[in-house]
């Protein structure tokens, strides 16, 4: 079991998000495990690795609720060369968590795949593949594809990626697309 205590100047807490003077943290098995008002409380023989933030604040992770990885104009490989950025700049400024929407060619889904196979590092993704809309929809965003037979033959192909292994519903009155990769 991997176990740190990170030490800071001021730590941010709760929901209230209480600032802790000369607080730490502990971490095991990458979760927060306890919360020491004051690093004098740290038992002196845990077997740790210690982190000191020194004069720096720690925060809670964010959550970006409405993202995109990457710019639509831009081949695929220059895409997923922008989301590897994005991912990593997402980082850096303290989001850990993001909803990402509409990104191209499931570059979304292709980067959540290989952060849970421990390739690439990066917020917490949770992704909703290519765009689609109803043709009467608003705004350039997603493919517009309306019933059955427009479905079936735009749907698998977007002009911005590829629908692999979906179904489509027309029971009562509704339409809806259903696609594998959002079972998790």
């Amino acid at each position: 079991m991997k176990v740190q205590i990170i030490k800071a100047k001021n730590i941010i807490v709760g929901r209230e998000l209480v600032c802790k003077e000369n607080a730490a943290i502990k971490i095991e098995n990458g979760k927060i495990a306890e919360i020491y008002e004051n690093a004098s409380q740290i038992p002196k023989d845990i077997d740790a690795e210690i982190v000191d933030l020194e004069n720096r604040t720690l925060i809670p992770g964010m959550i970006d609720c409405h993202n995109h990885l990457v710019k639509m104009n831009d081949c695929e490989c220059e895409q997923m060369i922008r989301a590897l950025k994005t991912m990593k700049d997402d980082l850096i400024s303290g989001v850990t968590t993001v909803r990402r929407l509409r990104d191209c060619f499931y570059i979304d889904v292709t980067c959540r795949q290989a952060q849970r196979e421990g390739r690439i590092i990066g917020p917490k993704l949770v992704v909703s593949g290519i765009g689609m809309r109803a043709s009467h929809g608003h705004d350039y965003v997603g493919c517009p594809l309306t019933g059955r037979s427009n479905f079936a033959s735009k749907g698998k192909y977007c002009s911005w990626g590829r629908l692999s292994q979906g179904f489509y519903d027309e029971s009562d009155q509704c339409h809806t697309v259903y696609l594998s990769f959002y079972e998790s």
